[in-house]
């Protein structure tokens, strides 16, 4: 089963506390140069929690070989299930930290991918993959329907699921802002989980959200809302297999 996960910078202590608060059993950690150098830090801040941990590289920055090495170090120390990458940074910087250590999954992110044809050939050429809800409707399929939108979530992992080691799932709306809470978009997210779960995914769900709603109440309300899921889901199929039963 997928582990759905919240997103924050390893600062301090407290986004650690709130998010294990909440009920989050895993964490994507958003990291820039500062926090890489703090690496150790990090990692025994980490281990105070029952948290499992997946990493985000930096979006814009020079690194040097020392912090590509720092990186790697974290990954590693953490278990982490995969690593984040945008495309640019993939270009500069994925063959050296490949060299570091070639078993780190480096999922690279769908960003802005303006046609089907696009997305399409970011899923054949990327060895690992970061699929992005929310851009595919942001950017890619911006006029679509919820039930289009699952469709072609639906066909990437058909074809390319075997690739996907990674989700980000905010509640986008056409209309609104990105990086909101999965509650904002209530029916498409379990229409989302339901469609993971259904091909066994076991990867982060990641409520990728915006500072400014990483406080207790609304990271309660979306773990609150992959509860619900997961009774209901659980209660169809007690119902399924009672059915089948009396058939028998």
């Amino acid at each position: 089963m997928f582990r759905q996960a919240t997103k924050f910078a390893p600062r301090s202590a407290a986004p650690f506390q709130q998010a294990q608060d909440a009920g989050f059993e895993s964490v994507e950690f958003w990291l820039g140069p500062k926090l890489i150098d703090q690496w150790e830090d990090i990692v025994e801040l980490a281990n105070q929690y029952s948290l499992d941990y997946a990493l985000h590289f930096p979006n814009r920055a020079e690194l040097n070989t020392k912090q590509l090495e720092n990186v790697i170090q974290l990954y590693n120390a953490l278990s982490c299930s995969a690593m984040v990458i945008h495309q640019p940074m993939f270009d500069e910087y994925g063959d050296a930290l490949m060299e570091i250590d070639s078993s780190v999954r480096l999922g690279i992110e769908n960003h802005f991918l303006d046609t089907n044809s696009k997305l399409r050939k970011w899923a054949e050429s990327s060895k690992w993959l970061t699929l992005d809800i929310e851009h595919v409707w942001m950017y890619t399929q911006p006029d679509s329907s919820v039930k289009q939108l699952v469709q072609t979530v639906d066909e990437l992992f058909a074809e390319y699921g075997d690739k996907i080691v990674h989700i980000h799932l905010p509640g986008y709306l056409p209309g609104f802002k990105e990086h909101r809470p999965q509650y904002c978009s209530r029916g498409m997210v379990m229409k989302m989980f339901s469609l993971l779960a259904d091909y066994e995914y076991d990867g982060f769900v990641v409520s990728e959200t915006a500072s400014r709603y990483q406080n207790p109440e609304e990271l309660l309300m979306d773990r609150l809302l992959y509860k619900r899921w997961q009774r209901k889901r659980e209660s169809r199929q007690s119902k399924e297999t009672l059915e089948t039963v009396s058939t028998q």
